[in-house]
């Protein structure tokens, strides 16, 4: 015979009120709860200081904005699944972020699309087998 926690949970909660019942399911699932409630609270807060906040184009601007990130944690997370330990991921998009801003501050855009393109040309060049 095997001891499972949920059965000794189940047992103990039996003479629970709902109310405490309740509030120990919630516990138990706070973990995943927790990046919910601050999203849905962090949108209230900022919509109740600038009412065009909620809307289709604010939600389209931020997921633009972050689907770099998205991107790259991606990348980082198959790198570390199959064995194949690299964190510097993050340091090369830094850096190619701010030489980027840099080079289009003083060449302007053709320029910035330019300096980011060429060092992963680059490097896909050196490391192809062909």
């Amino acid at each position: 015979m095997s001891f499972n926690v949920s059965d000794a949970q189940s047992d103990s909660s039996a003479g629970r009120s709902p109310l405490s019942a309740a509030l120990a399911t919630l516990a138990r699932f706070r973990i995943q709860l927790l990046p919910l409630v601050s999203i849905v609270a962090l949108v209230n807060y900022f919509t109740a200081v600038n009412p065009l906040f909620f809307s289709a184009a604010t939600a389209l601007n931020i997921g633009r904005q972050s689907s770099v990130l998205l991107l790259v944690s991606l990348a980082g997370t198959i790198v570390i699944l199959i064995g194949s330990i690299d964190l510097s991921v993050g340091a090369l998009v830094t850096l190619t972020g701010i030489l980027t801003a840099l080079t289009a501050d003083s060449l302007g855009a053709l320029g910035g699309f330019w300096s980011a393109w060429r060092p992963a040309l680059s490097s896909a060049s050196r490391t192809a087998s062909w």
